[in-house]
C-alpha cells in the first residue's frame, strides 16, 4: 500500500473511535508494513502518521484558501482593468480620474510633509550625537525637497492633461450636436416619406375596396340568374343550379364559373334521368 492509502486506512480506523494501540494491532494483523519500513506498528507510529496526515490536511485547506483568495484578487484586477479601459474612453471619467490622482498626490504631499516633520524631530534629537548625523539628516531633507518638487511638477502636468481633456470634450460635444441636427433633418425626411407612402396606401386600399364592391355586385347579379327555370346560386366559391320539382328541391353542380351552354346541357341530362 502507498503512504496515502495507509494514512487513509489509519484515519478510517480512528474515525471508528479506535485507540492508537488498537489501530496498531489491526494493521499488524493485516500485515500492513509501516511507512518507515519497520516490521510492526505501535501506538507512537500510528499517532505520528495521524499528526502528519492532519498537518497535510491543514496545508491543503490553506492552499485552497490561497487559491480562492488568488481568484478573488484576479477578479479584482480584472474589474480594475475594465474600469481603467472605460475611464480611458470617457473624457468625463478621465477628468474624475485626474482629480482623484490630484487628491492622492495631495495626500502624498501631506505624508511627505509629515515625514519632513518627523525628520526634523529626529534632527533635533541627533544634534546631540554629532555633526556627522546632522549632515546625513540634512541630506535626507534635501532629497525630500527634491521629491516634493517632483510631486508639484507631476501635479502641474496632470492639470495640463485635465485642461486638454476638457478641450477635447468640448470639441466632441460640438460634433455630436451637429450630428444630432443632421439626424433630426433625416428623421423629418423619413417621416414625410412615410406620410406620402401612407397616403398612397390609403388610395390603393380605396381603389381595392371599390373594385371589390364591383366584383360583389357582379356576383350578386350572377346569383340572381336563372337558366331554363333553374336558379343560379354561389356558395363557397362554387356555382350550383337549384329547382323545386314535384315538391322536392333538386341541385346541379356547375363549378367555379358559369357557362350558359354547359349549364343547359347539364340540365337536359339531369331532366332525362328523372
Amino acid at each position: 500500500m502507498s503512504r496515502q492509502d495507509i494514512a487513509k486506512e489509519i484515519q478510517l480506523l480512528r474515525d471508528k473511535n479506535l485507540s492508537y494501540q488498537k489501530i496498531a494491532d489491526t494493521l499488524n494483523e493485516r500485515k500492513i508494513g509501516t511507512i518507515s519500513g519497520r516490521v510492526k506498528w505501535n501506538k507512537g507510529s500510528v499517532s505520528k502518521v495521524l499528526a502528519v496526515s492532519k498537518d497535510v490536511s491543514k496545508v491543503k485547506h490553506h492552499k485552497n484558501d490561497l487559491i480562492k483568495e488568488l481568484k478573488q484578487v484576479k477578479q479584482i484586477n480584472s474589474d480594475l482593468q475594465n474600469q481603467l479601459n472605460k475611464v480611458k474612453q470617457d473624457s468625463d471619467n478621465e477628468s474624475i480620474k485626474v482629480k482623484h490622482e490630484k487628491e492622492e498626490l495631495i495626500k502624498e504631499l501631506h505624508q511627505v510633509k509629515q515625514t519632513n516633520s518627523d525628520l526634523q524631530n529626529r534632527l533635533n534629537m541627533v544634534k546631540q550625537d554629532g555633526d556627522n548625523e546632522l549632515v546625513r539628516v540634512k541630506h535626507e531633507k534635501e532629497e525630500l525637497i527634491k521629491e516634493l518638487k517632483q510631486v508639484k511638477q507631476t501635479n502641474s502636468d496632470l492639470q495640463n492633461r485635465l485642461n486638454m481633456v476638457k478641450q477635447d470634450g468640448d470639441n466632441e460635444l460640438v460634433r455630436v450636436k451637429h450630428e444630432k441636427e443632421e439626424l433630426i433633418k433625416e428623421l423629418k425626411q423619413v417621416k414625410q416619406t412615410n406620410s406620402d407612402l401612407q397616403n398612397r396606401l390609403n388610395m390603393v386600399k380605396q381603389d381595392g375596396n371599390n373594385e371589390l364592391l364591383k366584383v360583389k355586385q357582379r356576383e350578386g347579379e350572377k346569383s340572381k340568374m336563372s337558366i331554363k327555370g333553374w336558379n343560379v346560386q354561389k356558395s363557397g366559391g362554387y356555382y350550383r343550379l337549384f329547382k323545386k320539382i314535384a315538391g322536392k328541391v333538386h341541385g346541379i353542380y356547375l363549378g367555379k364559373t358559369i357557362n350558359q351552354d354547359v349549364a343547359k346541357k347539364k340540365i337536359s341530362i339531369y331532366m332525362e334521368r328523372l
